[in-house]
């Protein structure tokens, strides 16, 4: 059975999973739910690009929001450009056309069941410096609490694509950098595949095999 991890479901004596075993008088089979399990991977890298962050809101992200109708979002810039964007690409050019190749694939054949899991397809073939199947779109950034950790990426990645029409400090400018390399060339794919219980085991090696190599570079 699928379950979050909370204490409400998997508490020993009290938890929801023990009380259907005892009622089924039966072990169940207990698999955390895949899309908790990989945001807290994404969750800890946002911690170490930004530091500890107190407060319901991010101010770099608050700052774009009320910023962003001063944006020509026709002017972008993908991830070279950056000195270490380009030494990044550079090395995993093989990843960087496998995870293009993977998300184009994505968008073409199957229907995503949320729209912001969508955009992060669409978002992360912008940042690799390729066209998506429907032409470049930048939506406006939407929600921004600390805890949708889906926008966190969203709005990282957003806020390198429009860089230069934003001020960030170099601190601020790293972080986003860093942040956005990691979701596009490792996370996107890995969090697409991974509501399939099926393939977790090779999901989860393939992420760790390629999050290994990546350490060399960052």
């Amino acid at each position: 059975m699928e379950n979050s991890g909370s204490g409400a479901n998997t508490g020993r004596k009290s938890g929801a999973c023990s009380a259907i075993e005892i009622r089924l008088d039966k072990n169940l089979f207990y698999l955390a739910c895949r899309h908790h399990v990989h945001e807290i991977a994404v969750g800890d890298v946002f911690k170490h690009c930004f530091g500890a962050l107190s407060g319901p809101e991010i101010g770099l992200f608050r700052r774009f929001h009320d910023y962003w109708s001063r944006i020509d979002k026709s002017q972008f810039q993908a991830a070279v450009g950056d000195d270490f964007g380009t030494e990044v690409l550079t090395k995993l050019t093989n990843l960087k056309e496998e995870v293009i190749n993977f998300a184009k694939q994505i968008l073409f054949s199957s229907h995503q069941p949320r729209d912001d899991y969508r955009e992060l397809l669409h978002l992360t073939i912008i940042f690799l410096g390729d066209t998506p199947p429907r032409g470049v779109r930048i939506m406006a950034p939407g929600a921004m609490h600390r805890a949708r950790w889906m926008s966190k990426l969203l709005y990282c990645v957003k806020i390198w694509l429009l860089r230069a029409q934003f001020r960030l400090t170099a601190c601020e400018e790293t972080a986003v950098r860093d942040m956005s390399l990691f979701g596009c060339l490792l996370y996107t794919k890995a969090w697409t595949l991974c509501s399939k219980p099926a393939a977790a085991a090779n999901n989860d090696l393939s992420l760790l095999k390629v999050a290994k190599n990546y350490e060399a570079i960052n």
